[in-house]
């Protein structure tokens, strides 16, 4: 190697432990804002979550290896992310994109919305930037933790009411304008089979997921797998209105959007 060339990749490798330096002062002035309710440093919060191994990779070598393949889509997954967004491993493959969450989210406005599994809190934090309130519910206690502290990151906490709960058990209890759903898929494994029907949905089956948040509003907006089996979504409607909205993201199928009633666009129904 030349001395040329030596300079040059000394000099890239400069600037990028200069990005990772100004990276780090930005989540530190964050952590340190009085006006956020969390004050932990960064290494506080590595402690409160290292056992479940969740936790802000600033790199591609941070991430463990069967997951790197997800670190380019960071930015899609949270705008924010370099501002100090945390997540668990689930969370880089099951947070719905930016985008999409975005998109959804201004069909909601000035509307109270429940999020019913609201994971490390994408949909939640673009609810709560567009709607009234948002009740975020998760029943595993790391990921809601998760979803508080990002919600800190957009500054949008004020507006969410986190409830660490099984949705499926408090539903009768909660009122809203909207209820969203994004239950778990199964993970990756999803996409093994050809047709994704309903009842592979988790943690009831998806018919009975959706009569449970019937009762609450009629008012439904259901985010399914991208192979989900139509006909089950004609059967699911059931003399309601419904609109089906394909979500792309770079030109590839994320997933499918099925909205209820009141949720759905009048002329896409006629």
């Amino acid at each position: 190697m030349s001395a040329q060339d030596n300079a040059a990749k000394v000099s890239k490798v400069s600037k990028a432990k200069k990005r990772r330096e100004q990276r780090k002062r930005k989540i530190f002035e964050l952590n340190h804002d009085p006006s956020t309710n969390s004050h932990k440093s960064k290494k506080e919060l590595y402690l409160d979550f290292k056992d479940h191994q969740s936790y802000h990779p600033e790199s591609y070598s941070d991430l463990p290896i069967n997951i790197r393949k997800y670190w380019n889509q960071r930015y899609i997954l949270f705008s924010k992310y370099d501002d100090g967004i945390f997540l668990d491993k689930e969370s880089w493959y099951s947070v719905t994109p930016e985008p999409i969450a975005l998109h959804v989210a201004k069909r909601c406005k000035n509307k109270v919305v429940i999020d019913a599994f609201c994971g490390s809190g994408g949909n939640t934090i673009q609810f709560a930037l567009h709607c009234d309130k948002v009740f975020a519910i998760e029943i595993d206690p790391i990921k809601i933790k998760l979803a508080q502290r990002n919600a800190e990151i957009y500054n949008v906490q004020h507006k969410i009411e986190f409830i660490n709960a099984d949705y499926t058990q408090i539903a009768h209890k909660l009122k809203a304008d909207i209820v969203y759903l994004s239950p778990p898929w199964g993970g990756v494994e999803y996409l093994k089979s050809s047709i994704f029907d309903l009842s592979m949905l988790a943690p009831i089956h998806g018919k009975d997921l959706f009569d449970l948040s019937f009762r609450i509003t009629p008012n439904i907006i259901y985010f399914l797998p991208k192979n989900i089996d139509p006909k089950e979504i004609v059967q699911l409607s059931h003399k309601n209105f419904f609109e089906i909205e394909l979500n792309y993201i770079l030109n590839q199928l994320k997933g499918v959007t099925v909205y209820f009633n009141g949720c759905a666009k009048l002329d896409q129904i006629l």
